[in-house]
């Protein structure tokens, strides 16, 4: 057991608190490496940094943050591209819809349709959840699923103004000219998505 960690040195050693390990543990978000008789979680840190996104050694990836709920970002594209917009309060510059935290009760994939709607008028049809990292510029724990725009009307109108002051349809090149730190789920997932509707 001694490679195990509790979730109170796990979270010191990646900056979190024990109280988010624990409810993203809970949530489904990430997953203990075991589980005691007790029901105490144990993790191996490498498992751990991977589940969040990491890939260097944890200490320089991952800043110590307060511990906030997780937020969805939805990916959506159409035949006019990926929806991406141009944030109130950076960082990041630009990122896809949402950034709302996910309320209690609700799923990723509500969250998503709920923020879509909110922030940009869409509505939308969730698919695959593409996974969760803790983002680098933020240090929130994201949440990204899939969408397709569920309606004829794709045009896009800015909703909440405190958090996207600008709206648009990229392109591929587009999206991850102003997203250089995008997940690399969701680049996957685009670049599956996009390239197959040329």
């Amino acid at each position: 057991m001694s490679d195990y960690l509790t979730s109170g040195q796990a979270a010191r050693a990646l900056g979190l608190s024990t109280d988010s390990i624990q409810r993203w543990a809970k949530d489904g978000l990430i997953t203990p490496t075991l589980t005691t008789p007790g029901g105490r979680y144990r993790w191996k840190l490498e498992d751990l940094t991977a589940q969040l996104g990491g890939t260097a050694p944890a200490r320089e990836t991952i800043q110590p943050r307060s511990p906030l709920p997780p937020v969805v970002l939805a990916v959506i594209t159409a035949t006019e591209g990926v929806a991406i917009g141009k944030r109130a309060e950076p960082p990041p510059p630009w990122s896809f819809i949402g950034g709302a935290e996910i309320e209690n009760g609700e799923t990723a994939e509500q969250a998503a349709i709920r923020t879509a709607r909110e922030d940009a008028q869409l509505t939308i049809r969730p698919g695959a959840n593409l996974g969760h990292r803790v983002h680098p510029a933020t240090g929130r724990l994201v949440t990204y699923i899939a969408a397709n725009v569920a309606s004829r009307n794709h045009a896009m109108t800015v909703g909440d103004q405190h958090r996207f002051t600008e709206l648009k349809w990229a392109t591929l090149a587009e999206a991850t000219a102003l997203m250089p730190d995008m997940a690399a789920e969701a680049l996957a997932h685009l670049e599956r998505v996009m390239r197959r509707r040329r």
